[in-house]
This record gives C-alpha cells, sequence and structure tokens, in this order.
C-alpha cells in the first residue's frame, strides 16, 4: 500500500486471485455437499463439476502466476535493498575520509534511509502476500483423483 492508501497493482490482483479461490472452492464444496445430500443427481454433479473445476484451475493458474510475479518482486526488492546499504556504507565512508561535507553526508543520507525503508516496507508486504498465497495451494480434489484412477484403469 501506497502512504496515500492507494493499492499498488499486485494488491489488486492479490485480492482479485484470492477471492477468486474462494469463490472456485466455495462452488466446488457446495456442489459436492449437494450431491452427497441427494440434492441434485449425479448427472448435474458431473456436468457442473466440470465446469466448477475449470474454474477452479484457472483460479490456481493465476495464483501461480502471482506467486512467480511477486517472487521475482521480492528477489528485486532484496537487490535494492543491499543497493541502498552498500550506498549508505559507501556515504559513510566518504564522511569518515572528509569528502563530503557533513551538510552533504546528512541530505544524501536521509534520502537513501529513506529509500531503504520505503524498499524494506514494500518487501515485507510482498513476503506477507507471498505467504497469503502459498496457504491457498488447492488440496488434492477427490474428483479429479477418481478421474485419474478410472483412466489408469482403462489404460489412457
Amino acid at each position: 500500500m501506497l502512504p496515500n492508501g492507494q493499492l499498488l497493482a499486485w494488491e489488486d490482483e492479490l485480492n482479485e486471485v484470492l477471492e477468486e479461490l474462494k469463490r472456485s472452492g466455495e462452488k466446488l464444496t457446495r456442489l459436492k455437499s449437494l450431491m452427497l445430500a441427494g440434492k441434485i443427481s449425479k448427472e448435474t454433479y458431473e456436468s457442473l463439476i466440470i465446469k466448477f473445476e475449470a474454474d477452479a484451475s484457472s483460479a490456481e493458474k493465476k495464483r501461480r502466476a502471482l506467486i512467480e510475479s511477486l517472487s521475482k518482486s521480492h528477489k528485486e526488492l532484496s537487490e535494492q535493498a543491499k543497493l541502498f546499504e552498500n550506498l549508505i556504507l559507501s556515504l559513510e565512508a566518504k564522511l569518515a575520509s572528509s569528502a563530503v561535507s557533513e551538510d552533504h553526508y546528512v541530505k544524501i543520507s536521509t534520502a537513501l534511509k529513506y529509500g531503504l525503508e520505503e524498499t524494506i516496507r514494500e518487501m515485507e508486504s510482498v513476503s506477507s502476500a507471498l505467504t497469503e498465497l502459498y496457504k491457498e495451494a488447492p488440496e488434492p480434489n477427490q474428483y479429479l483423483i477418481d478421474r485419474a484412477m478410472k483412466r489408469v484403469e482403462k489404460g489412457e
């Protein structure tokens, strides 16, 4: 989140992916419970499960893509933080050797420290988002396992 309260682009995508994962999971759970309760026929179940599984699969692909993108961002932010740290160390060394004035040091180090703080804050946000996305990993779906077993038994 930006200091003005606006969401970053990936935060919007995170919210959308998490909502899509939740909805598709709820649909699958509801469909299964309706089938087990005898409120829908096996034929209805079989026709709907294909669509609901496709929706869940699509949401899972988006989750994986976002994980990949955020992992890359996290790595870049980590490198950026190291760069800020090295620049601060270099500036401190210049101050110690009187290569820069104290006024110049204060101005530049303040900017660098602010950049480092913001980079670390963003990195923490990305880490938190990744943790949330990893928690949303799908559990094996019994319907898909059963279908795969039938194909194996048929020799497909």
